[in-house]
């Protein structure tokens, strides 16, 4: 479900941006801004927040207002974000509230890094034709 309560806060979705299942975006009092080639789990609540280019938001997280991640950043699975944080750039960040656990690099950051175009290639398999649709 994505929900803009206010013309001046927009929801933006970048290219190669991937929204999974039973997500709710809201924008009510700060835009959401998800920039490109970011991946957002299954069941993730976000509300009024910037995600930077790469990032990967795992399921069931909880994004609260005014939040920021960073670039080629991963937010672990059932993870809440409190409101005013900003987790930086390539770090994993856990927790309730959330707080950086470690920098990522190496093979890390470069499955980071392949996230997206994961999610892209699959839609280009859909839409060639290359899954059959059984029911």
């Amino acid at each position: 479900v994505l929900r803009s309560d206010q013309n001046e806060n927009p929801i933006v979705v970048g290219p190669r941006t991937s929204v999974q299942d039973n997500c709710v975006i809201h924008s009510g009092e700060a835009p959401v801004i998800l920039e490109e080639d970011v991946t957002v789990g299954h069941g993730a609540i976000m509300e009024g927040c910037v995600i930077r280019r790469g990032a990967i938001i795992g399921i069931n997280v909880t994004l609260l207002e005014n939040t920021e991640i960073g670039e080629e950043s991963l937010i672990a699975a059932g993870s809440v974000v409190v409101p005013h944080t900003k987790i930086p750039p390539r770090v994993l960040a856990a927790g309730s509230p959330a707080k950086v656990k470690k920098e990522i690099s190496g093979e890390t950051l470069h499955w980071i890094k392949m996230g997206s175009s994961t999610y892209v290639n699959l839609c280009r398999n859909y839409l060639g034709g290359d899954y059959k649709i059984i029911g």
